[in-house]
This record gives structure tokens, sequence and C-alpha cells, in this order.
């Protein structure tokens, strides 16, 4: 239609040519919207159908950029066959070489795991269960095909993993893995910034499944885990080792106590486990039999390679470690460091590999016996031969500028103002201005990342990006980093203010009328009600053990309310925002008898949703 317009110029013409332009760029828009409501739709199931897309519309580059070999290479390696060598080696480079050690004689264990029965009942329960939308492992079983033939193969595979089991032995294919390099932090060019992620068989992950649950039903029966330990474990998360670091620093700085604080960091711990000796560490907690020789099978003998886009490496085989991507691996290293809370006079928290120790230093004598901690935790390291890298481990002074210094391997550790700490910013002032800054710029790169990408953002549309990937990002950990000062509870809000601005039609009414009409509740009104769920699994047994004890049964007998308030405790020098165990008691001693009794903590929410509701509309 343009050249012909072009070559006659008439009216006729050009009226043609425009009639078809418009209708061809309105089926684009069409097009275009269908698309990405089908994006959306897709994303909520898998997630990273909408990062591939944002990544593709905003030119984001995810593959793995160009690599140094080693630290003697001249030249990057740009084709993707090279990085995955560079990968491979690198990866098959750390794994330790075990030495003998002489183990120590315990008390036999008073209890017994020695084999576990697979039934068909629960194979096809996860088989139903498995998500399609995964990527095949090595042998090139797709998830869809088992999850679609779980009727016909339930049975059959049962009858194999029962075998495997009894017999001790996995067969050769089980073990292979498909490595995926992830980036962690640092420059991208040096593999050694990379951690290995081992895509593996999906048939042998559903019977890891199987084990790990009787394994862990078994470890929590008989108390064996450490509750130090917040990793991979039901009742404990991130959120949990955050609020009972807190809630202790808090407390002693309320006392003007000052507290020294180690952040020590492993080496690839996951990949230098030695075998032989976390195999001896299993036997020692009664793990035997039938089981002990599985897992052992499990550990050796593994091969992998490396994936670099379409690209594999040669195969190399695995000496040492727990495979970072299997179901059972993150079970077997949380016994490999069981022991070593025991071994600190100082407070311990880990999450797996993460660990940090503090002490309350009311006189020397105190920061000599964290140096002894430090001390002790490193010879634990040499004789386990899990490296620490004292490169990356860190002190931190709460409450005081403290002169005293710390070393691990006759390293000198730095000391700084705020640290990382499991994704959430702790200052030395336990101020929560530096972690909302970091979650609200996180927000607004996801919030300006989805707007780049999609045109049309209807309110529908909005509503599942914005709650799905704009929103955890906000409320991620976020009792543990609760703004107590007012410029930096309205920052984060000003994520949710901004995001309500980009939906055509509503853009320019107030905020309040905005949220109402997309069924939305302010960001503060959201965290008051994260605060009332957590006391709510605290005062039911739903959280980790040693954190019931961050609020205590009021002993007035108030003929008002309900009766399952909580003592208010009196803050001397700290606001009592900085620690939820006081700053949310008002709220809970508040609610409703038939909310505190509620059975559940899904009814519970339903019930604050309905309060919520109510106070909102007043």
């Amino acid at each position: 239609m343009w050249d012909r317009f072009r070559l006659l110029g008439t009216d006729e013409a050009k009226s043609q040519y425009q009639k078809a332009r418009n209708t061809c760029a309105s089926t684009l828009r069409k097009a275009r919207k269908l698309y990405e409501e089908k994006i959306v739709r897709e994303s909520i199931e898998c997630p990273k159908r909408l990062y591939s897309y944002i990544n593709q519309r905003t030119k984001r580059r995810r593959n793995v950029p160009s690599l140094w070999g080693d630290s003697t290479a001249t030249s990057l390696v740009e084709d993707d066959f090279g990085k995955a060598q560079v990968f491979s080696k690198y990866f098959s480079d750390i794994y330790t070489i075990e030495t003998p050690f002489s183990p120590v004689h315990e008390n036999p264990p008073t209890q017994a795991l020695d084999s576990v029965t697979i039934k068909e009942l629960d194979v096809f329960g996860l088989l139903v269960k498995l998500d399609i939308g995964k990527s095949t492992g090595p042998d090139e079983l797709h998830p869809r095909l088992l999850n679609e033939l779980a009727n016909f193969v339930a049975n059959p595979l049962s009858v194999c993993f029962n075998l495997s089991v009894t017999q001790g032995r996995l067969p050769k294919d089980w073990k292979n893995a498909i490595v995926s390099p992830v980036f962690k932090t640092g420059t991208k060019h040096k593999p050694e910034n990379y951690r290995p992620i081992s895509l593996t068989s999906v048939v042998v992950k559903i019977l890891e499944k199987i084990i790990r649950k009787e394994l862990l039903k078994y470890l929590d029966e008989n108390r064996i885990l450490s509750e130090k330990q917040h990793g991979f474990r039901t009742g404990y998360s991130c959120l949990t080792n955050l609020l009972v670091a807190r809630e202790s620093w808090c407390a002693l700085k309320d006392q003007k106590l000052p507290i020294d604080v180690a952040y020590i960091d492993f080496s690839k711990a996951f990949d230098k486990v030695p075998h032989n000796r976390l195999l001896y560490k299993l036997r020692n907690v009664g793990i035997g039999g039938n089981l002990l020789m599985w897992i052992k099978d499990f550990l050796v003998g593994r091969q992998q390679r490396v994936r670099v886009n379409s690209k594999l490496s040669s195969w190399e085989t695995v000496l040492s470690g727990v495979p970072q991507g299997t179901v059972l691996g993150p079970v077997l290293f949380l016994l490999y460091v069981n022991d070593l809370p025991r071994l600190l006079s100082s407070s311990v928290l880990l999450y797996a590999d993460d660990v940090k120790i503090w002490r309350a230093i009311q006189s020397k004598g105190d920061s000599l016996e964290l140096q002894n901690d430090l001390k002790r935790l490193s010879e634990w390291s040499q004789t386990w031969q899990l490296p620490i890298n004292t490169s990356k481990c860190i002190v931190m002074h709460i409450g005081h500028q403290g002169t005293d210094t710390y070393t691990m391997n006759n390293t000198e550790l730095p000391i700084v103002q705020a640290h990382n700490d499991l994704g959430v910013i702790v200052s030395q002032d336990l101020k929560t201005t530096a972690p909302c800054r970091a979650i609200a710029a996180k927000g607004f790169r996801t919030l300006w990342s989805i707007r780049r990408a999609f045109r049309h953002l209807d309110a529908k549309t909005f509503l599942t990006l914005y709650t799905v990937f704009v929103r955890p990002k906000l409320e991620y950990c976020i009792q543990a980093a609760n703004p107590c000062l007012k410029k930096d509870s309205e920052l984060l809000e000003g994520v949710q203010r901004t995001a309500t601005r980009l939906i055509p039609g509503i853009a320019k009414l107030p905020y309040g009328t905005r949220l109402t009409k997309l069924n939305l509740f302010p960001l503060s009104y959201r965290r008051i009600g994260g605060d009332l769920i957590i006391v709510f699994k605290l005062l039911n047994d739903k959280f980790a053990p040693d954190m019931p004890s961050f609020f205590l049964s009021s002993k007035t007998e108030n003929l008002r309310g309900h009766s399952k308030k909580v003592h208010k405790p009196r803050t001397n020098y700290l606001s009592a925002d900085y620690r939820l165990s006081h700053r949310i008691i008002n709220e809970w001693n508040s609610l409703p008898q038939h909310v505190v009794e509620t059975p559940s903590v899904d009814s519970f929410k339903r019930k604050l949703d309905q309060l919520r509701d109510h106070h909102c509309q007043d």
C-alpha cells in the first residue's frame, strides 16, 4: 500500500494506505496485549517465563560472558564450549582430597535408622505433583512424561526404589549431573564467582524426597539437629535466624552492653565436604544399615559435566561434596556441621554454611573468649576439612566503636559498619534506614523492568505482576528490618505508590482511592499483619523452638480482651520499634478472642483480612 501510494500519489491511494496501516497497528496491539496476558498467566506457575521475557524485551545479557581460563591466562575464553571447559576444570579443582583422620570413639546412639521402605502410594503422590515445566536431567526423562504416566509407572518405580535402597546401590545414570554455573557476586569474568547447581535425574529426585522425609522425621523425633541451625528445616528460615539474632542484640543494647559479632564464611562448603568424614558423622547419629550404604553410593562415583548454553564440557568425576541441586544434599550438609555450635561458648546461629557468632563485651575477658571461639572454629574447620575463607570473614561492633580486633588463621578480620546478613542489611546501630533503602531500590528495579517490558498494563495484569514479583521483594524478611522511622516507612510505601500510578485510568486518583480500586492495602498494614502472624505462630509452636521465649504471658487478670495476651516489657534505651517482641504487643493484645483462638495459620490470616477490611471501611 505504501509503495502504491508513493507511485500514484492520489487521495484514494493515501486513504487506502492509512486504513491498512491503522488496521495493522490495531491488530499488532491486540496481539501484543494477548501475548503479554499469556506471559503473565504462565509466569504464575513458571516465574522464569516472565524473567526470560523481561530480559528479552530489555536486552539484558543473562548469558555467561567471556571468562579468564586461570590466573595465568593472557586472554579471555569466548566460545561456549571453552567456557564450559573452564568451569568444569575450576569446579573439579576445588574438590577436597580427603586426608586420614582418627575418629573419636563416641557412645553408640540409642536410636537408629537403618532402612527406608518405599510405598507405591508415596511415589504416585510425588509423580502427580511434579512440576511439568522443569527441565529433564541427564537421562532425558521429562517430568511431564512421568507426571502424565503416573498411574502406570508408580508401581515399577517403587519396586526399583526398594531394590536400590535394599541393595544400597544406585544405577550409574542416577548419579550423573549436568551442572549450570550460577553467578554469585563480583566480576562475571572469573569462574570462582559462580556456584555449581546440579541438574540430576527427575526419577532419583523422587526417591530422594522420600528418603529425605524419613530422615528429617527421624532427626526431629530424636532432636538430633541443633536448634542453632535454621537452614532447610520446617519451622526455621532466614527470617527466624534474623529475628533471633536481632532480639538478642536489641536486648543487650537496651542494657547498654556492647556486642561484637563475627560473620564466618566457609569456602565452597557444599562442594568440599569429605565423604568419609560425613559418613562417620551419619553413623554417630544412628544412620546405618542399608540406608547408610545407599547414601554412600549416592555420594561416591558421581560424574558431572558443565553446560553453557547448548555446549557441554567433558565428564569429570566428583571427588567430594554434597551435590547442590539435589534433594538430599542440604540435609547431609546440616548433619556435617551439626556439632559445630556445641564447641562454642558464645552465642551462635547458622543458616546452612552461613555462621555468625556474637558476645556481649563487658570486659577484656569477653573479647578473649570470643577470640577463643574463633580459634575453636578454625580448628574444627581444619579437622573436618571444611576451609574458612578468611578474606570474606568480618567483625561488626554493635552499639559501640570497639577497639578489639579478632583473627582467624593468623589473619586479622576487617571491621565493618554494616553487613548483608542473609539478604538483609544489618548496621552496627541496628537502625533500619540502610536495609529499607536497599529494599526500596530492589523493588523499584523490578518495577521498572516490568514497566519497560509490558506496554499494556491494565489493572488485572498489574495486580498479578506486582503481587507476584514486586511486593515480595518489599516484604522479604521485613519483620527483621521493620522501618523504625516514618521516612523509612514512606520510602517503602513509595514503591507501591509509584506502581499504582502506572495503571491507565486511575493514575491521577488519590493513593488511597487507587488502593481501594485495586483491592490493595498499604504496606504498613501488611507489615502489622505479618508481625501478628509471627506472634500467632510463635505462641502455637509453629516456629523454631527457641523463639516462643520472645513473649511472656500476661500476668494481669483483665476481663477485657482475649485470654492469650502477652506481657509488654519496658524498654530502657532502645525504641520499642526495633524489636518484634515489643512493637507488636499492643496490636496483639487488642485482637478479638475469636481471632486468636483460630485453629490454623490460614484461618488466622483470613480473620485478620476481615478485620483489616472492616478497619479500612471505617
